[in-house]
Parts: C-alpha cells; structure tokens; sequence
C-alpha cells in the first residue's frame, strides 16, 4: 500500500460529522463547470485525466476504520478512466440543476475506494462541461476552483496548444507540512489563544448559508406539516457548510487573521477555512 497519513485537523472536523451523523453525505462537495461552447469531449475527457495525475488530492482514499473509529488516508496511483457522458440537453435548465442536485447527494460508501467522480454533462441552452462530485476531506472550494481552471487549462493546451498550467502545488508535501504544524503543541496553544480571543470579541457563530440566512428563514414559514422533507435537506445543508457559519460574525477575525505577524505558524488551518468561507469562484451544488 502507498504511505498513510493521519487526517489534518481540517479534514477530521468533516470525520467527526460522518460519525455523528452516520452519512458520508454530510461531506459531500460537488460542482458543475460548463461552457456555451463547441466543447471537444474527447479532449475534456483526457484534460481531467491529466488533472488526476496533476492534483494528487482527487486520488485520495481512505482506510477501514481501526478499533477506535479513526482512519488514515493515502494516495492511490493515476488509473486512466472512461466518463460518462450524460446527455441532458431535452430538459430545461430548471430540470437539469434538479437532477444535478440529487446527484450531489450521492454517498461514497466503503473502504479504499475513490472518493470523486466526474461525468461529462451536455445541459440544455449550448452548454457542455464537466460534473464533480468528491467528498470535502478532499479539498475546499477554493480548491475545487483552483481544479476546474486547471482542467481547463489543460484542455486548451491539448486543444489549441497553449502554454502548459503551471504545475500545482504538491499535495503530499503540503499535507506533511501540515501534520508536522499540527504536531507542534506551542503553535497549537498560539492558535487555541487566538481563537479564544475572537470568540470572545465576536461571540459563537449564527448559521449561515452560502446564499445567506434565505434558506433557513424560507423554513421556518412552511407550516410544520409541509416541513419534513425540506428540513432533512437543510440540517445536511447546515452540517456540509457548517464552515460557511463563519461568514457573518467570523469573517472579520479572519481577515485580522490574514494580516497576523503570527500567520506562519497556523495559517494552514486558518486559510482553509477562510478559503471555504468566501471562495465563490465557481456555483457550487449543495
């Protein structure tokens, strides 16, 4: 087997909802990219493969649980793969977002398996492109934005020949500076401080989606009878983006905290979840 890790302290607050919850639908991450474009398929299909081999972090797994619930992860080995094309172009746009968003709460169930998967889609009004749908131990939104410019990037370099993307970032390497950070118990008691200091000045965190507070108050005035089916989707809205929660009250501490002569000893953390909180790079499917 590839070497394991442990889970970052970012990726083991998705864990503990999976536990709690006992869904891995409460860590699911998916988006569509599309363009109104004569889109090669072939050449797209090929662009994703190279950004599997590009972005290590889409080849992520995880191991079976040992006797106190906890995993470790790993990355797999690039594996060519044929997507599939769905064909949703007799539907209205309205119809095509719907059933793209029940696929977003589709589960990956099981042990070392793939935790992403990509269709390529064709959408009513010209538009073609690609569906991802990947568990959020993966990535943020800022990373899945990052992922669909690259793919991109990618395509136009096959497909029109391009300059090259740069090469990304490694995974792996930011993944043990990461660990390594985590492990250090002085710059674990700056962080714990730090945020102490802005719960107290900010107070504790109001739910808050992506699209604000419309979707919690659009609840609470459908009478209780009619509440049922909505309410599942919004407390698995409310787990998955629990980070979002930051926006209103923690979106200050964390610009404050961008601009901390301290940033260098726990900004991975921190970064993540600023990322998560404001990227908005590409429409999300939640």
């Amino acid at each position: 087997m590839n070497k394991t890790y442990p889970l970052t302290a970012a990726q083991n607050m998705h864990y503990q909802w999976i536990r709690e919850y006992n869904t891995q639908q409460v860590s699911g991450l998916s988006i569509v990219a599309a363009f109104k474009a004569d889109i090669d398929i072939d050449v797209l299909k090929k662009s994703i493969d190279i950004e599997k081999e590009r972005y290590a972090c889409l080849r992520l797994r995880f191991t079976e649980p040992d006797e106190n619930g906890e995993i470790l992860q790993y990355i797999s080995d690039p594996e060519p793969e044929d997507y599939e094309t769905r064909d949703l172009t007799e539907m209205t746009m309205s119809e095509a977002n719907d059933l793209m968003q029940s696929w977003a709460y589709k589960t990956f169930d099981g042990d070392d398996i793939p935790m992403c998967e990509f269709f390529i889609v064709k959408l009513p009004e010209g538009y073609t492109g690609f569906f991802v749908h990947m568990d959020h131990r993966l990535g943020d939104s800022v990373g899945v934005a990052v992922m669909a410019t690259d793919i991109m990037g990618v395509y136009k370099h096959l497909k029109y020949g391009d300059e090259m993307p740069a090469p990304l970032a490694d995974f792996e390497s930011v993944l043990v500076s990461d660990l390594k950070k985590a492990s250090n118990e002085k710059r674990q008691a700056r962080a714990k401080k730090f945020w102490d200091e802005q719960l107290d000045e900010f107070g504790e965190p109001l739910y808050s989606d992506i699209q604000g507070t419309s979707v919690l108050e659009k609840a609470r005035a459908t009478p209780h009878n009619h509440r049922l089916t909505p309410l599942h989707a919004i407390c698995l809205h409310i787990f998955r983006h629990n980070t979002q929660s930051f926006l209103d009250l923690r979106q200050q501490a964390c610009v404050n905290f961008m601009h901390s002569d301290e940033k260098s000893d726990y900004a991975s953390d921190v970064q993540w979840l600023y990322g998560v909180a404001l990227g908005k790079s590409i429409t999300t499917l939640t």
